[in-house]
């Protein structure tokens, strides 16, 4: 607003001042509605079937919240200040209804917050029915009793007439809360919805209510039983205009039957009361849920479809952005494969000057592959071009048998040593057909190229008949099209993987891909380009039986005099592609003494590469051409150092073919390296889990698989020389390591501060040290193996392995733990024929006191004052794995350790440790140094400690394990 003074003022309510305005607006409202059913709603023999203030009250505390119960209270003061009178016993039940009335409505607002959590009201069939069930039927007999009760208490009403009472209070506020409240929560969330349909069907929402007008004039105030129309009107409008629209339906068909039965009109009238209260009051219950039921499902559909919708658009964006990266890739790849093809057929040309016949067949390898790929890649454009329908036909006529033959010459190389016959059945009075040529070449090659790929022996013949649209005319002229059929006797499809045949990246089997390769849309592009020339394409098959593959192509009516100009330059890329002669399993490179490696692979350009890069490593190489001639080869008692094994290969895969070799020779014995262009993690895990040792993707870059195999060979050495005793040291060292508790295991420990530190020796010794928390306290273990090298670390390694085990039985006598953890080291070190044997103590740590068992180095224990004290623990054990029963020997002895006591246990590297004159470190120097770190953390002793020890010896070298722990209580 603006002043005199010209002076803008503008004001904003706080949120007190908005809530105290909601709190009136609401009580106003609830008395208002209330009255409305008092007078208007009002049977003529007294009550009212409905209470619509329950529903406005449950609305406003679910729109506004809780602050409006205050609104409640004073609405029931409102209705109770004008329709009953003001003595003691009247303010007593007021108090009392305006009580039941509350409690009604915030039980009710509370079940639904606490079960119904949506961000629309009824837009589910769940809520409906939480809405129902809380609001509808429990909440309502907090009013119910409230009310009866109070009346019968005050002497109003005798005993008998109470139920019927209750009953009666009970419905209508039910009926209130499902007519009143539904259409106040849809309206009070937004009504935009609502205008927005009334807008865009206006006309249909004008036919709607006057419909709905005259079929409640008719059923309530003409007395027709015809309220049953209603029903198809609520599913008009719910399905036409929204739940907004469904909500005032079942508020003015309600209001309407309460009206007319209070006028003694309608189909509800009866003689006796009761009987119109119970129909007319069933009817209202099963009009509002059958309407909020209905509303709920129609919304659930829609927002399922909207979420269909926007993922569906989501995934067309995908989509798209997919075939532009496809086609953008093809596109980028021809560059460098035209340099690679280039390049390699000059050279066999001889652009260089002649080359050696090795060195001519490689280049021919690297052309053929080139080509390969690049078919590939122009599968790829075609799937792209086809798919966004921008690939253009250049017809014209075709000699169909010629371009027949021609495709059979170029596949030639797929044939290999297969046992198959290429027939080509077509007449040479055919006449030609119309189609682009390069496509229809496209067509033959892919369904040839399949044929020739499932088909191990027989015959893959091509055949051509024409179909006659009408006899009467020339035979020439007749003729429309020309059915083409592929026929082969390969493994056949089974039928209920023939319909989805021709779909994109699908093919017969799961298995299929593994075991034959492709990409899978090769029938897919075949099946568009067929249909690009108004043909139709087709197959029938029976699994082990072959196929056929047929389709259709319109004919030109031409005779193609001369086809020449095309037949010799297509049989001149053919010639480039042919392979070497298939390999049969033998020797490619020998020398004396060296490694004897196996490779497998059905691809003989990848057996090349492989040879190329292992021939002169000094490697025996043998070749196998697929799984079987490679375990026919082990059969017959080959055995190769390690097997190269490709994944994709006809009749097994490398996979098969590993679990195979497993079944006789372990991954120790002989280890298998897969070799695959497949790579992703559940390839690399069923390669694993086959039994393989290693997996490689290719392309293969050679150093990395040079230094597998060499990797692999080294491990295989020494475990047939029995690992030589530098092995066994690096071995122990590691594990040693490894098995360590971390600092932050240490530093979880709560009442004890621990820090430990282990330094292997060059020859390494078998030291365990050990620190594990439990459910009862912590245990640590110190101990030191006899003698050096692997055995002395296996003995370690068990060690600790039992204490773990054992801790897991629960047992806390620390003299039966130590005397059941011998009798398992013993019993292993039998097995093992060892004559090791270790000194072990276990300390078990529980709230300030230490129980020390088993035998070992003294104790230096160091008082918070300074005073230091050894323990000697000659006494508390044996040696562990020396006999088999220990029991007489182990005792244990109690340490009370208070805050700022010290204990350091430790093994004989340290008081053994030498300097260059030969003097032992000793422990008594360790002790005096120990008393003069009062304060210090056990970190800080533990440093303290190394560093004398380190500063003592010099450059004298260890030949023992140094271990040293340092407990100080907290």
């Amino acid at each position: 607003m603006t002043s005199n003074s010209g002076i803008k003022v503008s004001w904003s309510l706080t949120k007190s001042e908005t809530t105290l305005i909601q709190i009136l607006f609401v009580a106003v409202s609830y008395f208002l509605i209330s009255e409305f059913g008092a007078v208007f709603l009002a049977l003529k023999e007294g009550g009212s079937p409905v209470w619509p203030g329950s529903g406005v009250a449950l609305a406003g505390v679910l729109l506004l919240g809780y602050p409006m119960g205050i609104a409640v209270v004073l609405g029931n003061v409102l209705v109770n200040f004008f329709l009953t009178e003001w003595s003691i016993a009247d303010m007593v039940m007021n108090f009392n209804f305006t009580l039941g009335n509350t409690l009604e409505t915030l039980s009710a607002a509370y079940f639904i917050h606490k079960f119904s959590v949506n961000f629309k009201w009824f837009s589910r069939v769940k809520d409906v029915i939480y809405f129902v069930i809380f609001a509808g039927l429990i909440s309502p007999m907090f009013s119910a009793t409230f009310g009866a009760g109070t009346i019968w208490l005050l002497g109003r009403i005798p005993w008998d007439v109470v139920p019927g009472l209750w009953v009666t209070w009970w419905i209508g506020d039910v009926v209130g809360i499902l007519v009143f409240a539904p259409v106040l929560l849809v309206f009070g969330q937004g009504i935009n919805e609502f205008f927005q349909k009334s807008q865009q069907r206006w006309m249909e929402g004008l036919v709607f209510v006057f419909i709905t007008l005259v079929t409640c004039q008719m059923a309530f105030l003409k007395g027709y039983p015809v309220e049953y129309m209603l029903l198809p009107l609520l599913v008009w409008t719910v399905f036409r205009f929204g739940q907004w629209s469904a909500t005032l339906l079942l508020l003015i068909g309600s209001v309407l039957a309460i009206l007319a039965t209070a006028n003694d009109l309608g189909p509800f009238i009866r003689s006796n009361l009761n009987e119109s209260l119970i129909l007319l009051q069933s009817f209202v219950g099963v009009f509002s849920l059958t309407t909020l039921t209905l509303s709920a499902v129609i919304c659930e559909n829609e927002q399922a479809q909207q979420r269909l919708e926007t993922a569906n658009i989501q995934l067309q964006h995908l989509d798209r952005l997919k075939d532009e990266f496809l086609a953008n890739t093809s596109h980028e790849l021809r560059t460098p494969l035209n340099g690679i093809i280039g390049i390699a057929e000059s050279l066999i040309d001889g652009a260089t000057g002649e080359l050696p016949v090795p060195t001519r067949a490689n280049l021919a390898m690297i052309s053929s592959s080139g080509r390969r790929l690049s078919n590939l890649v122009n599968d790829l454009l075609d799937f792209s071009k086809l798919k966004h329908k921008t690939l253009e036909l250049q017809l014209k006529p075709i000699d169909l048998r010629s371009l027949a033959e021609i495709v059979f010459t170029l596949s030639l190389p797929l044939v290999g040593d297969k046992n198959l016959n290429l027939v080509n059945n077509i007449s040479l009075d055919l006449p030609a057909v119309t189609a682009d040529e390069n496509r229809l070449q496209q067509i033959l090659h892919n369904l040839i190229g399949n044929a020739i790929k499932f088909t191990e022996t027989g015959t893959i013949e091509i055949s051509a008949q024409r179909i006659f649209g009408d006899e009467s005319l020339e035979p020439l002229s007749s003729v429309s099209q020309v059915e083409i059929t592929i026929a082969d006797t390969g493994i056949g499809i089974a039928e209920d993987k023939l319909e989805r045949i021709f779909e994109s990246f699908e093919q017969a089997e799961g298995s299929t891909g593994r075991m034959y390769g492709g990409t899978g849309v090769g029938l897919a592009i075949a099946k568009q380009l067929v249909e690009l020339h108004g043909g139709q394409i087709w197959v029938n098959s029976r699994l082990g039986e072959g196929s056929k593959f047929s389709f259709t192509l319109p004919l030109s009516g031409e005779k193609i005099e001369n086809s020449s100009e095309t037949l010799p330059l297509l049989k001149q890329f053919a010639t480039a592609d042919l392979n070497p002669e298939p390999l049969e399993p033998r020797v490619i490179a020998s020398h004396k003494g060296s490694a004897k490696l196996l490779i497998v692979d059905d691809e003989p350009i990848n057996l090349q590469v492989l040879v190329n890069m292992l021939s002169l490593q000094n490697y025996t190489v043998i070749q196998a051409k697929n799984g079987l001639d490679a375990l026919e080869l082990l059969h017959k008692g080959f055995k190769p150092d390690l097997v190269l094994l490709d994944v994709m290969m006809p009749k097994m895969t490398g996979y098969e073919v590993t679990q195979k070799i497993r079944e006789t020779w372990q991954a120790s014995e002989m280890p298998v390296l897969l070799l695959t262009a497949k790579n992703q993690l559940s390839d690399l895990v069923a390669g694993f889990e086959s039994g393989a040792n290693d997996y490689l993707t290719k392309p293969v870059e050679k150093d990395e698989l040079l230094a597998r195999i060499k990797t692999h060979l080294n491990l295989l050495r020494l475990k047939n020389e029995n690992l030589r005793l530098v092995a066994e040291l690096e071995v122990t060292r590691q594990q040693q390591q490894m098995l360590l508790p971390s600092t932050e295991e240490l530093e979880l420990i709560e009442d004890l501060e621990i820090a430990a530190f282990m330094e292997p020796a060059t020859e390494v010794g078998g030291d365990y040290y050990d620190v594990i928390q439990h459910q009862w306290g912590v245990k640590i273990g110190i101990g030191d193996v006899t003698g050096h090298g692997l055995e002395s670390g296996v003995l370690m390694i068990m060690v600790q392995m039992a204490v773990r085990t054992l801790l897991e039985s629960d047992i806390r006598n620390p003299v039966h733990f130590l005397t059941l953890l011998n009798l398992a080291v013993y019993g292993n070190l039998q097995r093992m024929k060892s004559e090791k044997n270790m000194s072990l103590m276990l300390l078990d740590y529980h709230q300030g006191k230490l129980v020390v068992s088993g035998q070992h180095e003294d104790i230096i224990l160091v008082r918070a004052g300074g005073q230091v004290k050894l323990i000697d623990t000659v006494d508390l054990g044996f040696p562990v794995g020396l006999v088999e029963d220990i029991g007489e020997f182990v005792a244990e002895m109690v340490i009370e350790l208070n805050p700022g006591d010290v204990a350091i246990v430790y093994t004989d590297g340290i008081t053994e440790a030498e300097n260059m004159e030969g003097v032992q470190y000793g422990l008594q120097r360790m002790m005096e140094l120990a008393g003069q770190q009062q304060g210090r953390s056990a970190t800080e002793i533990v440093d303290v400690i190394l560093a004398d020890v380190r500063e003592f010896i010099g450059k004298q070298k260890v030949y023992d394990d140094i271990t040293l722990l340092v407990l100080k209580q907290k």
